[in-house]
């Protein structure tokens, strides 16, 4: 077997013990100390195998991967002597002369590749990625991403961004094994087609300050779970979105922080994906939105779970909504939402 089938195998199935031993002969016979890594990992050697990797570290990765890892910068978790999962994050420069205010370096979009880049990530399968809240270097350091296509499964993109949205376009399609993205801080959710993403939780901003989130479609076959929470005057656009943005016909769990208009939950009862949902979180602003729950039960027939946070909503209203969902209910009372 050939270094590029055994990588692609245990990109498949990345716990594997079995795939590692057949790629740790594999190393072992051309002298890749990466193979005695993976070896002395799966006999459970782990202060040999750290000391191993320790002694080779110019063979394994550049200077700056392991300044990453020196400063704090880069936490890793291993897994048969190399990367499974990784997170990265920075200390952001000092505005007035660049030193940063800890032992961290500052934010770079190139340590992302020298990542990405060493013999240790062949097989990376999560990647957290805690970035500044700068767009520009946010973005370049998602170009990385979107170039290198790394064969991630779980990604997490972190950023707090007030004024410009971060450019994700093309993001989530560029990592062609992506299972679940969390996607946290951001001010615009990008254009997704991904036939392979099964879950998706969408932070938007939303504090004073923030733009209006701006929504791209997400037409996502695989779709099982999103969980998304806006601005409440992104409500029309949210709306229109969830009745013709959202493409999941198979979506199971749907939850939606925001306060959720009369209008916006007819939106989720007509679209598509409602017959399949069998879990529901949602906050009513008023009576009107809570009444919709009670005319439209019919529409949710697989539903076992619904999450309702009353707000502005009568007592008899919230004790109707729950005799009519029975056990599958669980309500609470939500606190009002600050002055916009």
């Amino acid at each position: 077997m050939t270094e590029e089938a055994c990588i692609e195998a245990l990109r498949e199935a990345p716990g594997d013990a079995e795939r590692w031993a057949v790629y740790a002969d594999l190393l072992e016979g051309r002298g890749d100390v990466r193979g005695q890594l993976a070896s002395l990992a799966l006999r459970g050697s782990a202060r040999v195998e750290r000391q191993l990797r320790d002694r080779h570290r110019k063979h394994l990765a550049s200077p700056a991967f392991w300044a990453l890892l020196d400063a704090g910068a880069l936490e890793p978790t291993w897994a048969f002597g190399h990367l499974r999962a990784a997170t990265l994050h920075f200390t952001p420069p000092d505005v007035a002369g660049g030193a940063t205010t800890g032992e961290r370096p500052s934010f770079d979009p190139g340590d992302v590749d020298a990542v990405l880049a060493s013999p240790l990530a062949c097989a990376l399968d999560a990647l957290t990625l805690r970035l500044p809240a700068d767009a520009a270097l946010a973005t370049r350091a998602l170009d990385v991403l979107r170039t290198r296509r790394p064969s991630l499964r779980w990604l997490e993109v972190t950023a707090n961004l007030t004024a410009d949205a971060l450019r994700a376009e093309g993001l989530l399609d560029a990592l062609p094994r992506l299972r679940v993205a969390r996607l946290v801080g951001l001010s615009a959710l990008p254009h997704v087609t991904s036939g392979a993403l099964e879950s998706l939780t969408a932070w938007l901003s939303d504090w004073d300050g923030a733009p209006p989130a701006r929504l791209g479609t997400l037409a996502a076959p695989g779709l099982r779970a999103l969980r998304l929470r806006v601005r409440a005057d992104t409500q029309p656009a949210l709306t229109r979105w969830l009745r013709e943005g959202l493409r999941a016909p198979g979506l199971r769990h749907l939850g939606v922080e925001a306060r959720a208009t009369s209008q916006l939950l007819e939106a989720v009862a007509d679209a598509p994906y409602a017959p399949s949902l069998e879990r529901l979180s949602v906050v009513t602003v008023d009576e009107a939105s809570a009444r919709v729950l009670l005319s439209r039960r019919d529409a949710f027939p697989r539903l076992s779970r619904l999450e309702a946070r009353f707000y502005r909503t009568a007592r008899a209203i919230e004790e109707q909504v729950r005799a009519a969902y029975g056990a599958t209910c669980v309500t609470s009372r939500a606190e009002p939402p600050r002055r916009e």
